[in-house]
């Protein structure tokens, strides 16, 4: 009678463990709506960049998440739904291709959205939301609409006044409160009356992340910034905008939304828009942006959201700007500046011979001014086509326009810009440069 009591607890929690597991596992479905990216055919899944052992093959047409690059190796690292449950490894990075549809909005406005949701309204709305703060999109009967939000009362929209919620704000954490600038391998506190930096890794952000995975960066392919909301849902109220490549902090990670910490906020951010980062990872280096080697007055830099002449142009940056250097790859360094880590055309960089950049290996005068200088624009020109760098001009010979709006050569120098420049860089002695 014992032994049978005992066999039927156990039959008993065996049950309820399934059904927990079955209640929180991800459907294929779901994991879908999430991936913006999907293989082009059959493709094989390394454990590891040395390509040694093989984990998976997915079959063409598969949607995966990307969370990073490995430049060596030229391979993605991604996540992917299988069998049931989600594991990740390696793939070439020829290997995937862009998952994105069109939908219209109120019969007007074509919006990209991940293919998987066609015909999915709520998911359609809800995935919308997410990319924009002055709309609120809503699932209708047979399609989706928009509701515009703070207009001028003369432009014919709707009007609606968003305000933040008190009771949806998450606090912030205390040992979280003091960070000025969060970076991928220094960050910079205020101790008392004085700034300080610290090594990123040594602070503890949440004890529901593993270490190796509470460092991220927000990727958005579409719109080139994240919504940050105050809570895991879509109807939440609205924190700010993220812009793509911004270096956050993972408090709580969630299939659908993670929470995160960002400029003194804690907030939450569609699951699918930040990529890990490998905080093993050293930078290899610092550098200055310059033209022809040189610091130009009032000559703006783009910076991408991927090693092409392709990729988005998220900003433009001043020459003289000292970044911290990551990788070399396709002609492209990856670079971060102010905790935004972008790609710069190598055309562009003047690498230099110090380790780390100045505000963090010199006094306090410099650590003060990089503070100052997080106040300031990055740059005159944020998100222009026309600066420095304009996509394949070196190899296309095409002219290219500089950010004093004067047309030349692509073979062009400094003098010809009509702007008096400073002296070469010499790295050695550069006292190191904020915008």
């Amino acid at each position: 009678m014992r032994n049978l009591k005992r066999r039927t607890f156990f039959c008993v929690l065996i049950c309820l463990v399934f059904m927990a597991a079955m209640a929180l596992a991800m459907s294929q479905s779901e994991w879908d709506s999430q991936c913006i990216n999907k293989t082009t055919g059959s493709t094989t899944v390394y454990g590891s960049t040395a390509r040694d052992s093989v984990v998976a093959t997915l079959s063409g047409g598969s949607y995966v998440k990307q969370s990073g690059f490995d430049p060596e190796s030229n391979l993605w690292h991604i996540s992917f739904y299988q069998n049931g449950s989600v594991s990740s490894g390696y793939v070439e990075s020829g290997s995937l291709t862009v998952a994105m549809a069109t939908v219209s909005v109120d019969g007007g406005s074509m919006e990209n959205i991940p293919e998987s949701m066609a015909g999915n309204y709520e998911a359609i709305a809800e995935y919308l939301n997410s990319q924009y703060s002055d709309r609120v999109f809503s699932a209708g009967g047979s399609g989706v609409h928009v509701e515009y939000l703070n207009k001028d009362a003369d432009d014919g929209e709707v009007k609606r006044q968003v305000t933040i919620k008190q009771s949806e704000i998450i606090p912030v954490p205390e040992n979280l409160q003091n960070i000025v600038q969060l970076g991928s391998k220094w960050t910079i506190v205020r101790d008392g009356e004085e700034n300080k930096v610290v090594e990123t890794a040594s602070i503890s952000f949440s004890e529901k992340v593993k270490a190796k995975d509470q460092l991220a960066v927000i990727y958005a392919s579409r719109k080139g910034e994240v919504t940050m909301h105050t809570q895991p849902r879509v109807n939440s109220s609205v924190l700010c905008k993220i812009p793509t490549g911004t270096v956050v902090a993972v408090l709580k990670k969630g299939n659908n939304y993670t929470r995160i910490f960002y400029d003194g906020m804690v907030g939450c951010v569609l699951s699918s828009t930040i990529r890990t980062l490998d905080m093993t990872k050293e930078p290899v280096g610092t550098g200055i942006l310059t033209y022809d080697g040189r610091v130009i007055r009032g000559q703006d830099i783009n910076v991408r959201s991927g090693p092409s002449g392709q990729a988005r142009i998220l900003e433009s940056w001043v020459t003289g700007t000292e970044v911290q250097v990551w990788s070399h790859q396709k002609s492209f360094y990856e670079i971060e500046y102010q905790g935004i880590r972008v790609y710069v055309n190598d055309r562009f960089l003047t690498v230099t011979e110090n380790a780390e950049p100045s505000w963090v290996t010199g006094d306090g005068e410099a650590l003060d001014a990089a503070v100052a200088a997080l106040s300031q624009p990055r740059s005159g020109t944020v998100k222009s086509g026309n600066s420095g760098d304009t996509g394949d001009e070196e190899e296309s010979g095409e002219e290219m326009e500089s950010s004093a709006g004067l047309t030349h050569p692509a073979s062009y120098g400094a003098d010809d810009l009509g702007i008096t420049p400073d002296a070469p860089i010499a790295p050695q002695n550069y006292p190191g440069g904020t915008p």
